[in-house]
């Protein structure tokens, strides 16, 4: 499919996909990005895939070197409304406003967003129907919004979380709600290296206690993460004391990971493996295309000054 030629070829891919009503696992290629969030696909296409009441998986990728594809929240949203979905895998980008789309009631099992600009907030309304099912959840996110609203719904089945990008749940939420997650086994914080050491603070928190009772009741003190076997947090790889100046000494106090050596101690004696979080491949797609497109420019900038001059 192309973006740009959504109309021709949008209502060819409908026409084929009526002939195939019982459709259980459909994957979308893209041989561009698209120029629309809203409505990314055409409304033929569009009405057709709400049509299919059996898809169960749901793959978008794009058919170049990047598979990012910029799918809409909208257009995911008003197709996981119609559909029995369990798996998704695929980018993610939302500017418009979803508030009048349907509840999604399907029991989701498994997420993947692999370059989510969307508005975090709104990631909930895609999980309305999963709190009791849905088991793997990884988000590679740069978008606005908080990553506590949407995990706040889906951790009773939880068992596996994986992050990367430039967000991170709240030290609050790490601290409190998370921590509670009773079948959470594998906790991935990758992306931004947390250099003000507030993740790993709340997670060494986390781990020694966690309150059991809302303020203002009398509490108790039980560990937090209480099936957790595997912990990777937020942490710079090495000390980065070159700078600009590749001969003078690293300084090692700006550049240590504060309170990692608390955080591996208190995981240890749990019994829980930690390690530095590695971030989601998916960031290095995203960087890759950035780098194509800068590269593009450049060589357009030089012919444009070759030509002028």
């Amino acid at each position: 499919m192309d973006r740009a030629l959504s109309s021709a070829r949008g209502a060819d891919v409908a026409k084929l996909l009526r002939r195939t009503p019982n459709l259980q696992k459909l994957t979308l290629g893209f041989s561009g990005h698209m120029s629309t969030y809203v409505d990314c696909l055409g409304k033929p296409l569009l009405d057709t895939l709400c049509a299919l009441k059996d898809v169960e998986e749901f793959t978008h990728t794009a058919m170049t070197a990047s598979r990012q594809t910029d799918f809409g929240l909208h257009s995911l949203l008003r197709l996981a409304a119609s559909w029995p979905l369990h798996c998704i895998a695929g980018g993610l980008e939302c500017t418009e406003d979803v508030s009048g789309i349907p509840p999604v009631t399907c029991p989701l099992k498994s997420v993947t967003l692999e370059a989510c600009t969307a508005n975090l907030d709104d990631l909930a309304l895609l999980f309305a129907g999963s709190a009791t099912s849905l088991k793997t959840l990884e988000i590679w996110s740069i978008g606005p919004g908080s990553l506590d609203t949407p995990l706040a719904v889906v951790l009773p089945a939880l068992e596996s979380l994986k992050l990367g990008g430039c967000n991170h749940p709240s030290p609050a939420f790490l601290r409190g709600t998370l921590s509670t997650a009773p079948k959470l086994r594998t906790l991935q914080l990758g992306g931004d290296p947390d250099r003000f050491w507030r993740v790993r603070t709340a997670l060494t928190t986390a781990l020694v206690a966690a309150d059991s009772a809302p303020r203002g009741r009398k509490r108790t003190r039980v560990q937090g993460y209480p099936v957790l076997k595997h912990l990777a947090y937020p942490a710079l790889e090495q000390l980065v004391g070159a700078k600009e100046n590749e001969d003078a000494e690293p300084d090692a106090e700006a550049w240590t990971n504060i309170g990692e050596v608390e955080l591996k101690s208190v995981a240890a004696a749990r019994g829980i493996v930690a390690s530095h979080a590695p971030d989601l491949i998916y960031k290095g797609e995203w960087n890759l295309r950035r780098i194509a497109v800068k590269t593009r420019e450049g060589r357009a900038d030089g012919e444009g000054k070759r030509q002028g001059g």
